[in-house]
């Protein structure tokens, strides 16, 4: 399990160079047919370890429900294929885990013991990925993570027969599931909380940190409007134009300099999105803007394609022009009336339009809200480790 572990961290630097590996020889969708084909191999071994005992129906049912919920979560990447490796990953690492725990704590205890130890490890793994450059803490992964592992445990379950719970558990059995729990509940709260203002206050104590160019925590707001659509931001919309209005030259000017997709990412770097959010996300919807016009230009021998593409262009557009409108007047990113009469004839009619630019920023509710949800698990939790650490005793 350690060397599995190890395999999983230790490919974290990494992954960038063997995107770019894999993009160039064969196209980014190879990942997502390996991560198919490794849990096809995977589901035929369970199945003839399931022959082994018996198939019933029992165990094809949840069999066939776990690989329909790994195929489906799969598909769903299919924008990002690299992420669908996330999968098999912790779905091996859960098996892993079920093994180590088999004995002690055991029987329904151990599953639970597993199923804890994999979100934890799913956890650490996101928050190794946001001290390493080029890499970044994202809550669907941790949510793929965590949920690959439980899936690849009850499909172990279903192979087992389940055995392992026909002995009864001891409530002293259940002390490292909670301690696993708290350890999960402590993880994520410190996720929730790592705001950029907390980690100005510990980057005092520790300099280096104020090298990390994001945080694990970012809370914003999703607007709905009648001609923009949906669109995120870390501002609300008196701000936003509060500094549309008071910002324009500065932004703008900045905005002009940045020009063109080779200067991107070199803006990106320089200008991290939680200590200037105006003028980053109105670079991001720029270029996304710019990405999509371009493909629909190119998009000259499929219809559908182009129509698809200059509404993503047109979207973004509108959002410019109705969020940053002062900007987008004052630098040179304003099309000219013929590229937009174009675009809008490429895309048809208007249709609802949601941007997925900072779409990273949490929005469900504010910090405080699901900090308290996570400290009312918590107490529960601690309450149960104390009373099985009296009994043990």
């Amino acid at each position: 399990m350690a060397g599995w572990l190890l395999l999983i961290w230790g490919a974290i630097p990494l992954a960038g160079a063997l995107r770019e590996l894999v993009a160039g020889r064969g196209g980014r969708h190879l990942f997502l047919w390996a991560t198919l084909l490794a849990l096809a191999a995977v589901g035929v071994r369970l199945l003839r370890a399931a022959a082994r005992r018996g198939l019933t129906p029992a165990r094809l049912l949840v069999l066939a429900a776990v690989a329909a919920l790994f195929v489906g979560l799969v598909w769903s990447l299919r924008d990002s294929p690299e992420e669908a490796l996330h999968s098999v990953q912790y779905a091996v690492l859960g098996t892993l885990l079920f093994r180590a725990l088999d004995r002690h704590p055991g029987g329904l205890a151990g599953y639970a013991a597993a199923a804890m130890a994999g979100i934890g490890l799913g956890i650490i793994d996101e928050l190794i990925q946001w001290l390493v450059p080029g890499r970044t803490f994202d809550y669907r992964d941790l949510g793929i993570n965590g949920l690959s592992a439980v899936l690849a445990l009850v499909a172990v379950g279903a192979v087992q027969g389940y055995r392992p719970v026909r002995r009864r558990a001891r409530l002293r059995d259940w002390r490292p599931v909670l301690l696993l729990a708290a350890a999960d509940l402590l993880l994520l709260l410190f996720c929730l909380s790592n705001t950029p203002e907390l980690q100005g206050r510990y980057a005092r104590l520790l300099p280096a940190a104020a090298s990390l160019d994001e945080v694990t925590a970012e809370y914003g707001h999703r607007h709905v409007d009648a001609v923009a659509g949906v669109f995120r931001s870390r501002l609300d919309r008196v701000e936003l134009a509060r500094q549309d209005r008071e910002r324009v030259s500065e932004v703008a000017a900045i905005l002009d300099r940045y020009a063109g997709e080779e200067q991107y990412r070199a803006f990106l770097a320089r200008y991290p999105a939680h200590r200037d959010p105006l003028l980053v996300e109105a670079r991001v919807h720029l270029f996304r803007r710019d990405r999509y016009a371009f493909l629909a230009d190119q998009a000259k021998d499929d219809t559908d394609l182009r129509q698809q593409y200059a509404r993503i262009a047109m979207g973004e557009n509108r959002i410019m022009e109705t969020v940053f409108p002062t900007v987008l007047g004052h630098s040179g990113y304003r099309w000219p009336e013929t590229m937009r009469a174009t675009l809008a004839t490429w895309a048809g009619p208007a249709a609802p339009y949601q941007s997925p630019v900072s779409s990273e920023l949490i929005t469900v509710a504010p910090r405080s809200v699901l900090q308290t949800l996570v400290l009312l698990l918590l107490v529960p939790v601690l309450w149960g480790v104390l009373r099985a650490g009296r009994r043990e005793r």
